[in-house]
């Protein structure tokens, strides 16, 4: 998976990723690139991104929270990239409704 016409958006860039969501995350960068692709969000992309991904795409929607989150504007699943050296600042969310997986 992964080829197909999916787009990596840096984060922080809302013309690049598609919605304004990771506006604020840019602050947490202190060197380098964070990049992400959004498959389940708000964006207009999700759909292209979903095509390159159709096995994860596929497993995520059978778990109807991560579906349902996305859907209310809640929250949105992706996969999130970091160019070699880079340095995020220690951060958290705002609550514990979110699951980051590393």
């Amino acid at each position: 998976e992964g080829g197909g016409a999916a787009r990596w958006g840096r984060v922080g860039q809302a013309g690049d990723r598609g919605n304004d969501n990771s506006a604020h995350d840019v602050d947490l960068i202190s060197q380098g690139e964070w990049s992400e692709i959004v498959l389940l969000g708000d964006t207009t992309a999700c759909k292209r991104n979903g095509a390159s991904f159709p096995e994860t795409l596929r497993i995520l929607r059978q778990h109807s929270e991560a579906a349902e989150c996305a859907s209310m504007q809640l929250g949105e699943t992706l996969f999130s990239r970091l160019a070699p050296g880079t340095r995020l600042r220690a951060h958290c969310g705002p609550s514990n409704m979110r699951l980051p997986c590393h």
